[in-house]
C-alpha cells in the first residue's frame, strides 16, 4: 500500500529528486452537501436555555401556589378531643388552628382546665 503525500510544490522541480510514484496528486473534490437539522427529531432531552427558564418560572409559580394553599390550610380550625386524667377521665373538645404547635395546644388545654380543676 502506498501512502499519499501532500505536496505544496507549485509544480517546479528543484533539486529534489522525488519519485513520482510516491506522490499522488490530490484532487479537489467538491464539498459534500451538509445535511440540515431534522425538524421531526425530538430535542427535548437537549439543554435549552429558554426551556429551562420556562421550567424555572413554572416551578417558582407552583412553589408560591403551594405555600399559599399551605398557609390557608394552617389558618383553618380543627376540633380536637382530648382527655384529662386525674383518676377519672374528663373528655373535652377544643378548636384550634391547624398550624398551631403542640405546645400552643397544651397551653390552651391547661388554661381551659385550670378553671375547672384549680389543683
Amino acid at each position: 500500500i502506498k501512502s499519499a503525500k501532500l505536496s505544496f510544490d507549485d509544480g517546479e522541480d528543484d533539486d529534489d529528486d522525488d519519485d513520482d510514484d510516491d506522490e499522488i496528486a490530490v484532487t479537489m473534490e467538491p464539498p459534500k452537501k451538509r445535511f440540515g437539522k431534522d425538524p421531526t427529531a425530538s430535542t427535548d432531552f437537549l439543554p435549552d436555555r429558554e426551556r429551562e427558564m420556562e421550567r424555572e418560572a413554572k416551578k417558582m409559580k407552583l412553589i408560591q401556589e403551594y405555600l399559599a394553599v399551605e398557609e390557608e390550610e394552617k389558618k383553618k380550625q380543627i376540633e380536637i378531643t382530648y382527655s384529662y386524667w386525674d383518676g377519672s377521665g374528663h373528655r373535652r373538645q377544643m378548636e384550634i388552628e391547624k398550624g398551631a404547635s403542640i405546645s400552643q395546644f397544651l397551653f390552651r388545654c391547661r388554661q381551659a382546665l385550670e378553671k375547672e380543676f384549680p389543683e
